[in-house]
């Protein structure tokens, strides 16, 4: 059997994105296997996938320095004799780690992040906006590069992956009919990327006065606490942040008859669970190919046009300050608008 490493050490986004891609590529080429070199807290969003093994770095710890790298690159090649390494990352860590493999004379393939053409998609004096390539066709060129079948459109869809644990079924109970879930994940790392949370609050009010029930999703104690403050302001809302396990959320999330979520992780996570996802989208924008992968991007993404503010987008993660100073590519979406498209995804009168 073949065998290849693939190596994406982050981030969370990313990693989700590049799970269709892998179970396409393993499921249309049963003469390989992949060795996916990735952090520890990933490996559940890779279950269910054939001819897959998992290695896991210790990057701060005995994997740390180039010494540490030469270490995690003997550790995985031990019994692994490898074709080639797939390098879905392009950072100085899988540089290193690629260059080991070279000169044990593997190939190398890497990916081309078009770091040209976002350069230009988010510059203000001479900007060119154009859809570029999807994050995920990104990483099938990869794999294509190497002589592996990697045809995205063919992929079906993965229905219940994720089972739920009995700690999931106690905090959320069964799920009763003609009642709704509602995912919400309204946090993200960056304040460019995130809807501000009083307007939030509004849509959640709103979505209430129906028959929902909303769970809201996130990461961190600061989101934490104010998910947990809105929930215990509000009947029908749960927070289940710091609560589960990520296969406990993907569960969840697969159980969700829609989830509203920022450009971040957890539109990704939603995606792979198989649910319907509305995004909204400030700073960045769709055109630089992270949108949620299977997702119908003529319904489920909202945001201020270009054409209403040519600042957008500034930023391809995010990370940028506003030029503005006022947020206007989140506070100009107004709240009903986002309800009535949750409201016209859930099919509701």
């Amino acid at each position: 059997m073949r065998k290849f490493l693939v190596i994406r050490l982050s981030a969370f986004g990313d990693v989700a994105m590049s799970v269709p891609v892998i179970r396409a590529v393993c499921t249309q080429n049963r003469d390989i296997h992949l060795c996916i070199l990735s952090r520890k807290h990933f490996q559940p969003l890779f279950k269910g996938i054939p001819n897959l093994s998992f290695i896991e770095p210790d990057l701060y710890g005995k994997h740390k320095g180039l010494k540490g790298l030469y270490r995690l690159y003997k550790e995985a090649s031990k019994g692994n004799d490898f074709e080639a390494v797939i390098d879905l990352h392009d950072v100085l860590r899988s540089r290193v780690l690629s260059t080991f493999s070279r000169l044990s004379g593997k190939n190398i393939y890497r990916i081309d992040k078009g770091r040209k053409e976002k350069k230009a998609l988010i510059s203000q004096a001479n900007r060119i906006l154009k859809p570029l390539r999807h994050t995920t066709e990104r990483y099938a060129d990869v794999f294509r590069k190497a002589g592996l079948k990697a045809d995205l459109k063919a992929l079906q869809p993965q229905k219940n992956l994720f089972n739920p644990s009995e700690k999931l079924k106690k905090l959320t109970g069964e799920k009763e009919k003609g009642i709704k879930w509602i995912g919400i994940a309204p946090f993200a790392f960056h304040t460019e990327k995130m809807y501000p949370l009083e307007k939030m609050e509004e849509v959640i009010g709103r979505l209430n006065q129906k028959n929902v029930h909303i769970f809201l999703f996130g990461g961190g104690e600061k989101e934490k606490k104010a998910a947990s403050e809105i929930a215990s302001s509000k009947e029908k809302v749960t927070s289940i942040i710091g609560e589960l396990d990520l296969n406990d959320e993907l569960a969840l999330m697969a159980q969700m008859d829609v989830m509203l979520t920022m450009d971040s992780a957890n539109m990704h996570l939603a995606s792979l669970a198989g649910t319907n996802v509305i995004s909204i989208w400030g700073a960045t924008h769709p055109f630089a190919g992270f949108t949620a992968f299977g997702q119908d991007e003529s319904k489920n993404l909202i945001q201020i046009p270009t054409e209403q503010l040519n600042c957008r987008p500034c930023s391809i993660f995010g990370n940028k300050p506003c030029f503005r100073k006022d947020w206007a590519c989140m506070n100009w979406i107004a709240p009903e608008r986002i309800y009535e498209r949750v409201i016209e995804v859930l099919g509701d009168e």
